[in-house]
């Protein structure tokens, strides 16, 4: 049996906007037009894509119009206001895109997770011994100053589960808007041609870890196959 094996490149290697750079993006020019009325074309990076940019402002400025006809798609653009207002995590990694000039959403997340859960620890650890958590690290502050200010120790427990609570939430809210992003806008992009690589393989069954459904829209002819 061959198998296909698909990951996110493949939507990449098509030329959708399926990078975390094109979701930053989105979010940047919904907010624009929504306090503006217009997206400004801005070239965000050396390799700036004059045409997603193109398709990215034409989706924006359609949306915004059907809405003002359509109570459905009013609501579509309610939350996505919704999701990303006051939401720090996006916020957080537009700053290390600016700054680093890539961003990896995941490997930044699991960096936040391992450092709370040990200043958590720690915290607790100090409570027990003298009253009060014990200092940080220069490490562990630069990892959360972004959520809890220049904290350099804690006190009690309150403020970590309040934070990790509204960070909960803030994850959340990017992982439904992120799931907009593709469904409504990505998902709806043609792609301009099918990768030769694939002409001619016998595929009997594919696991895709891709974000899109790219492959069953536009390779499979009988989809019950897949």
């Amino acid at each position: 049996m061959n198998i296909l094996v698909l990951g996110n490149g493949f939507d990449l290697a098509h030329g959708l906007p399926t990078g975390y750079k094109d979701f930053l993006r989105f979010t940047d020019a919904f907010v624009e037009y929504n306090q503006t009325g217009k997206i400004i074309p801005k070239k965000y990076e050396k390799k700036w894509d004059e045409e997603k940019e193109t398709q990215l402002i034409s989706y924006i400025n359609d949306l915004f119009t059907r809405a003002s006809a359509d109570t459905d798609i009013q609501k579509l653009v309610d939350e996505i206001n919704m999701l990303i207002t006051d939401n720090n995590l996006i916020e957080h990694f537009k700053k290390i895109n600016i700054a680093q000039g890539w961003i990896d959403f995941e490997g930044e997340i699991a960096k936040i997770i391992q450092v709370l859960d040990v200043v958590r620890i720690k915290t607790i650890k100090g409570i027990q011994q003298s009253g009060k958590g014990e200092k940080l690290t220069t490490h562990e502050q630069n990892v959360l100053s972004p959520f809890f200010g220049q904290a350099s120790f804690f006190t009690s427990m309150e403020p970590l589960k309040k934070r990790k609570a509204q960070m909960l939430d803030d994850l959340n809210r990017l992982t439904r808007c992120l799931e907009i992003y593709l469904c409504d806008y990505v998902e709806k992009i043609s792609i301009k041609g099918k990768l030769p690589d694939l002409d001619g393989l016998d595929i009997h069954a594919v696991v895709s870890i891709n974000y899109t459904d790219t492959y069953r829209a536009n390779y499979v002819t009988d989809p019950k196959t897949v």
